[in-house]
């Protein structure tokens, strides 16, 4: 493959033995992602780690979007919340665990709407139990735990 080298380096284990390891390593870093949601806004990925994407949300005019008012789309906006599903899924994870940092209404403003996306390939195997919780819910009651 044109994208890949491989390395062939020597580990020496304290002085005991060597160790001949091949290592693949990767020539170019994951493509940065961008998003385009019909209205001009933009998700934009930055890798934080192998695996884990920080994505951030923007306006037509590159201003951030506030935090509340990526709340708001969220609520009203179905192409708002398949640009957020967009974003989640292009990753290729096969599960991940979607994180938004925590605020308060005083910052709500100011803070620019993001998320990160995680992989969390351990949850892709892991069992379900729909009905763990219907003990607490019957049809016109909110619940908190």
């Amino acid at each position: 493959m044109h994208d890949r080298k491989v390395c062939v380096g020597v580990v020496v284990c304290i002085g005991l033995a060597a160790i001949l390891l091949l290592v693949r390593s990767t020539l170019e870093q994951p493509n940065p992602l961008t998003i385009v949601m019909t209205g001009g806004i933009t998700s934009r990925r930055e890798e934080v780690s192998k695996s884990v994407y920080k994505f951030i949300f923007y306006n037509d005019d590159g201003s951030k979007l506030s935090y509340c008012a990526g709340l708001e789309l969220l609520k009203t906006s179905e192409s708002f919340r398949s640009l957020v599903k967009e974003s989640i899924i292009a990753n290729n994870f096969a599960a991940v665990f979607w994180e938004l940092p925590p605020v308060s209404g005083g910052i709500c403003e100011e803070q620019g709407f993001q998320f990160i996306v995680a992989n969390a390939p351990s949850l892709s195997t892991a069992r379900t139990n729909n009905r763990a919780f219907d003990s607490h819910f019957t049809a016109d009651t909110v619940v908190t735990f």
